[in-house]
């Protein structure tokens, strides 16, 4: 299969992989949700931004690390330094990962009664922390199946990790009748941790299969050192960026409260835009998660070449079809925010902070490939750095946006922090490329693309009633859209042909 050819179909792959996933999981969150409400939701939120600052240290930029060393090494034919680089990794992978076992494990008491203020949040911690070393042993893993190009093994994994967490959920809460709020957080993060270990035993498996493939020759010198040198640096932007997040996530339930609000409202109001609002948001750009870690191994094998010809034409297709893409998931969401809250979730709450939110999801989908691109590019620093400086941003602003403005405030600030983030990283790219910047084409058109196609949709399709007549109806949209879109790239192709024949 030709190198194109198989990017394609990996590409393809690992976003059917991921929208099934983001799919159960949505459906996951929507089951959670009805088992424990808003305010439990608030509360198993809050146990994941401290354990995701777990899983920050635990992987130390070990995945990146992996998938830029393997591509490197196959770049240059080398078997045995493939090798080595697969084994250094899931070594610096069970390091970390024990680290961050005994920093979570024995830390829950006092992120439990201090940061988080719930005392709820420790026996959920502790659980969480057994996984830790399993999640970055299989961060380190992923990235040589992302690097080699078969990735349909790790996404397999994927499935099965998913499957067996929620599996697991569905048995500790349903059959064992755990249903107030600390009982369903523990049923939850035990069936997740638990998924976690088994899925780190089964990409482990495929792994030492899949390397009977590689011989011990060539194996180059410096493994180790140009390992630490991009995970590391990583590793610190991460430590930063994580724990930044993390005390942003502890301080809104309490701005909140300065709001006027109680407890359990600024839980809810809390659980309501992270716990259900935001994978709603988030769910389109799994197509774009899967394209984007796809690139970064492409774009090193150009940068390590030295292509820079390849390396912008990679850019400016890549932008444009992020563009194309996150402008009309945008589109969508925003239009039909009240019909997509109301069927998903049944609150009004819901819809109203996904119509809030939902024009920034082009922003943010945007941002996430110019990261990938910047990795690729050897400028993970810098990418890690302006999200270091978004989340300082955002604690700044909640000490005099939430208590003046309450949860409204809330979403104003993520506003600013987005933009900014994805303003600096897109100048980070000009920097250090050469493509260039089509705004017409890549911004104005499809945003009048994505009006019609709804205004046409929704003026002869009527208020739907049904769950099945605002699928139709999204559908119809986005059918519409993507025809207008096809049309224009076809147009734009025949006029540069023309240009090309019958030069003026």
């Amino acid at each position: 299969m030709k190198r194109k050819q198989k990017f394609i179909a990996n590409t393809f792959l690992l976003t059917v992989v991921t929208l099934f996933m983001r799919a159960v999981g949505v459906s996951f969150n929507v089951y959670i949700a009805n088992k424990i409400g808003a305010t439990g939701m608030g509360l198993f939120s809050l146990i994941m931004s401290v354990y995701n600052f777990g899983v920050t240290f635990a992987c130390s930029g070990i995945n990146l690390a992996a998938t830029k060393i393997v591509s490197e090494e196959l770049a240059v034919d080398s078997e045995g330094g493939v090798r080595r680089a697969v084994r250094r990794s899931a070594v610096y992978g069970l390091i970390f990962g024990g680290a961050a076992f005994l920093l979570i494990f024995f830390g829950a008491p006092f992120a439990g009664n201090v940061l988080l203020n719930d005392e709820r949040t420790i026996k959920p911690l502790m659980i969480l922390a057994v996984s830790l070393p399993c999640v970055a042993m299989s961060a380190a893993i992923s990235g040589y199946f992302t690097a080699v190009g078969r990735i349909y093994k790790s996404a397999l994994v994927q499935v099965a990790e998913q499957l067996i967490r929620v599996a697991g959920c569905v048995i500790l809460l349903d059959f064992l009748g755990r249903t107030d709020a600390q009982a369903a957080c523990n049923s939850v993060v035990a069936s997740g941790c638990a998924a976690e270990i088994i899925s780190f035993f089964m990409i482990f498996i495929l792994l030492k299969i899949d390397m009977k493939r590689y011989s011990k020759r060539g194996a180059s010198q410096g493994i180790t050192r140009r390992m630490l040198w991009i995970a590391l640096p990583v590793a610190v932007s991460s430590y930063v960026r994580s724990a930044l997040s993390t005390i942003e996530h502890t301080m809104i339930p309490k701005g909140l409260k300065k709001h006027g609000s109680d407890a359990d409202t600024a839980l809810s109001s809390y659980g309501i835009v992270h716990g259900m609002v935001m994978p709603l948001i988030f769910f389109p750009s799994a197509v774009l998660q899967a394209f984007s870690s796809l690139l970064i191994p492409e774009v090193t094998r150009y940068h390590k070449r030295g292509d820079t010809n390849k390396i912008n034409a990679l850019i400016e297709k890549s932008l444009y079809t992020t563009l194309v893409f996150s402008i009309g998931a945008s589109g969508i969401m925003f239009f039909f925010a009240e019909e997509i809250g109301m069927a998903v979730y049944k609150s009004p709450e819901a819809a109203y902070f996904l119509k809030m939110i939902a024009p920034l999801a082009a922003v943010m989908y945007a941002d996430g490939v110019v990261d990938a691109v910047l990795k690729g590019l050897n400028q993970q620093v810098y990418s890690m750095g302006y999200n270091i400086a978004d989340s300082a941003i955002a604690i700044v602003l909640m000490m005099f946006l939430l208590p003046a403005k309450g949860i409204d405030g809330y979403i104003i600030i993520i506003y600013v922090t987005e933009m900014v983030n994805a303003f600096l990283s897109i100048n980070r790219l000009l920097h250090v490329s050469d493509f260039k910047i089509h705004p017409l084409k890549w911004t104005a058109l499809p945003s009048i693309g994505i009006f019609m196609s709804v205004y046409f949709v929704k003026s002869f399709g009527g208020v739907p009633t049904s769950t099945g007549a605002i699928i139709g109806m999204i559908c119809a949209a986005v059918g519409i859209y993507a025809i207008f879109m096809l049309l224009l790239s076809a147009w734009s192709f025949k006029k540069t042909l023309v240009a090309k024949r019958f030069p003026i």
